[in-house]
């Protein structure tokens, strides 16, 4: 199943009538943010984020450099499919009294498989939880090679094959055989090696994943429905035909 263009519209709409309130159930993003951050505390010169949401992983990129005195060239610009996600990014920037928005860090509207970027535009490209919602996961690859300068990285998080397997068990001894059937396409994500596989179909060619299992603990599966359901990760990206 592919994602088309009215779903992309259906997933700009969900994240942006969530944006308000999406900061207080996206604890998860928020730690993967942090990790994420920590590990590129070296990044300089225009680094883009894409799909940026609310601005977790552009908050922690510039809160580890700040503090280096040497890291004033960092340039952020942070993208998100969602208007309403990228104004409470502003927003929040506003709000800080560490952080400065201003021209160092520039906001746009836009699709990771189309960048509305020029080739050789970056030194490093980041991305935490967003590329689980490619439609066309090569494509969105290349797109981060295009605009990347030579000798730049790419740097991501993403759901595994294994996210959310709980779930997947439960509706299995729980719902109808179509219920189960729709909710399978809405629940698989793509393997590591599938993930491998686009990386050098995009033209990759030095790729290294690292695994980590997280682990959440809820309630019941009703608490884990909510917060899916708080900040939009009820619908992640089914897998393409093969």
């Amino acid at each position: 199943m592919k994602i088309n263009k009215l779903d992309k519209e259906k997933i700009a709409l969900n994240f942006s009538s969530a944006s308000a309130s999406y900061d207080e159930f996206a604890q998860f993003q928020i730690e993967t943010a942090k990790k994420l951050a920590r590990k590129l505390s070296d990044l300089e010169g225009r680094v883009l984020d894409v799909g940026s949401g609310t601005g977790f992983l552009t908050e922690e990129l510039l809160t580890i450099t700040s503090k280096d005195k040497n890291k004033k060239n960092l340039k952020i610009f942070a993208t998100d499919i969602s208007l309403a996600m990228l104004l409470q990014t502003q927003k929040k920037f506003k709000a800080s009294k560490t952080l400065n928005l201003s021209s160092k860090n520039l906001l746009l509207v836009s699709d990771f498989e189309a960048l509305p970027y020029k080739e050789n535009t970056f030194n490093a490209i980041v991305s935490n939880l967003s590329y689980q919602w490619a439609s066309d996961l090569q494509l969105a690859f290349s797109e981060a090679l295009r605009t990347l300068n030579p000798g730049g990285s790419v740097n991501f998080t993403t759901l595994g094959s294994n996210s959310l397997n709980e779930l997947r068990s439960s509706i299995k001894s729980t719902f109808t055989d179509n219920e189960k059937t729709q909710s399978k396409k809405l629940l698989e994500f793509h393997t590591s090696k599938e993930i491998k596989a686009q990386l050098k179909n995009a033209g990759f060619s030095e790729i290294l994943i690292e695994i980590k299992k997280e682990e959440r603990i809820y309630q019941n599966i009703f608490s884990l429905l909510k917060s899916l359901k708080k900040n939009r990760s009820h619908q992640p990206k089914p897998l393409q035909d093969r």
